[in-house]
Order: C-alpha cells, then sequence, then structure tokens
C-alpha cells in the first residue's frame, strides 16, 4: 500500500460511509459463507500482509503477493506465494525483478502471464515464466504494460483482467474509481489506442476500493476495500447490483479478491486475503490469512 495513501478510518468517517450507503438504491443483499481459513502468517514462510490474489485456471493455484513483507524483518526477498485451493503452501518466489510493492495480481490464463500492479511506481508488469516453467524466478520475462498515471490512476491497487472484454481492470484506492482499460485495434493493452473507461465507488457507497475481479459467469465486477464490511457486486459500468455482507467471517481487511474453483472440487467459491493490520505501520504483525467464501448469485 502507497505510503502517502494509507487513511485511518475514524469513527466519523465510518458513520459518513453508513449513511451514503444507506441512501444508495435499494439492492438485493447476500452474506458469504466461509468455507475455509487459511493462516498465511502459519506457513514455513509466512506471508504476513498478503495483499494481491490471482488464480490460475489451468493449474488451479493461487498466486498471493505480499506488498509490506520488504518492511519487516522476515523479508527474504521473496514475495509471490504459489498455494493450493486448501491453502497448502506449494512454492516461494520473487517478483522484485520488477517490484518489491506487488500490491495485487491478475493471471492471464490465454497467454499464460501473470499481471501484477505496483502502487508506489504506478505501474502493472507483466511476468512470463521463462526455460524453469516457474514464475517468481531470476529467469522470468517482465515487461512494463501500464502506467496508470496517464489515465488518471496514481493509487493502484487492484488488478483484474476479462478475457471476455480484451480488458485489465484496475481499482484505484484513494481515487475511489474503477478504470478499464481495453485493448483497441493493435490487440495490446498499453498502447496509444486503448479504450479507457472508469466510474466512481464512491458514488454507490463504498470507498477504498483495493481489489476487484470479474466474474465470467454473471458478468459483474467484484470489489473489496477495508472500509466497509462487504463485497460490492457491480455490472460493468457500474451500476450497483448488491452489497454481500461479510459480518461472521471476521474478514478485518479485505485487500485481494478472485473466482476458482472450491478446494472441495465445486465450482465458482471466492477467494480473499486479509492483510489484517498493515505491516507497514505496524511490522511485527504476523496476522494474514486466507479465505475460501461461498456466496449465492444475484437473481
Amino acid at each position: 500500500m502507497k505510503k502517502s495513501a494509507f487513511r485511518v478510518v475514524p469513527c466519523v468517517a465510518a458513520v459518513i460511509a453508513l449513511l451514503v450507503s444507506a441512501s444508495a438504491s435499494p439492492v438485493s443483499a447476500a452474506k458469504a459463507r466461509v468455507v475455509r481459513v487459511t493462516m498465511t502468517n502459519s506457513w514455513r514462510v509466512p506471508a504476513p500482509d498478503p495483499r494481491g490474489l490471482a488464480y490460475n485456471q489451468h493449474s488451479h493455484r493461487l498466486y498471493i503477493s505480499d506488498s509490506e513483507i520488504d518492511e519487516t524483518n522476515r523479508w527474504r526477498g521473496r514475495n509471490l506465494f504459489t498455494t493450493s485451493r486448501r491453502g497448502r503452501l506449494l512454492r516461494v518466489g520473487s517478483l522484485r525483478k520488477a517490484t518489491v510493492e506487488p500490491e495485487d495480481s491478475a493471471w492471464d490464463n490465454q497467454h499464460r502471464a501473470l499481471y501484477v500492479v505496483d502502487d508506489n511506481r504506478d505501474r502493472v508488469f507483466r511476468f512470463r515464466s521463462g526455460r524453469d516453467h516457474v514464475l517468481g524466478t531470476n529467469d522470468d520475462h517482465v515487461d512494463t504494460v501500464l502506467r496508470t498515471r496517464q489515465f488518471g490512476s496514481s493509487d493502484p491497487e487492484g488488478l483484474g483482467i476479462s478475457v471476455r472484454f480484451n480488458m485489465l481492470i484496475v481499482a484505484d484506492a484513494t481515487g475511489d474509481r474503477v478504470f478499464k482499460v481495453r485493448r483497441g485495434p493493435d490487440k495490446r493493452v498499453g498502447t496509444a489506442d486503448d479504450v479507457v473507461s472508469s466510474f466512481s465507488t464512491r458514488r454507490i457507497g463504498f470507498e477504498f476500493p483495493t481489489d476487484v475481479t470479474w466474474d465470467k459467469k454473471s458478468g459483474h465486477l467484484f470489489t473489496v476495500g477495508p472500509v466497509e464490511n462487504v463485497i460490492l457486486e457491480t455490472t460493468m459500468k457500474g451500476r450497483l447490483v448488491r452489497k454481500i455482507g461479510l459480518t461472521g467471517t471476521t474478514i478485518r481487511s479485505a485487500s485481494g479478491i478472485v473466482f476458482g474453483q472450491g478446494s472441495n472440487g465445486r465450482p465458482h467459491h471466492l477467494y480473499i486475503v486479509d492483510a489484517g493490520i498493515d505491516d507497514g505501520l505496524h511490522p511485527n504483525q504476523n496476522d494474514g490469512r486466507l479465505f475460501e467464501l461461498r456466496i449465492r448469485r444475484a437473481r
């Protein structure tokens, strides 16, 4: 998390957020149900402050990035954690070939690439494995695909991908906006013919979005953040569909979200990483967690 962007949310701000939410148009509500919780802080190499989350549809593995671990005494140059859907740590790697601030990631299954956003450098990088066919090693191929300030995002903390629409989706935390960057006629993202659009999450009662993911089944966007204890479901144009409550899950600071196959083999579960207490401010904290959730689809 960008240090200048960190916001302490006092009681007054929390009340304002509730009032804004209450004034929004009525929408359907739902609650998320916990399937499994993994303590990322208990791995042999802990992830104390997990922020980014991506799902590899080919291998059915999760990629978790920790953008604050470099500010703790646990820093050993490794900030990418590959896990099973049950939360078993499979591999620990490094993204520092391009970034020590991997705020979030998104997996492109079509091109076998991991997109990673850095909110200090305001860039999106594309990582592809080298000859060892393993991400997070020295022979990764890395290039810059987006400079987010060019389209108005100065605090990009969340990243999603929609293969159907040929776009990358960026959640800007302090700007309270979701940007959609669609490939133009040249079929490449990050070039002059990109088509960029955005919508405000604040206007529908949601502040400080830290991640966004696209759901291929509904075609909707799902957004999380540390202020409201909900998952925000919207259309691609930003129309509010519903707010899915996280009350009872014990999630304290939802930082990353992605859909994937459930650990029990059932399709379409949600995974969320909980960063807990920010390690940038409290470097001795080690309270990261990975949640697997189940929700009902909106009618």
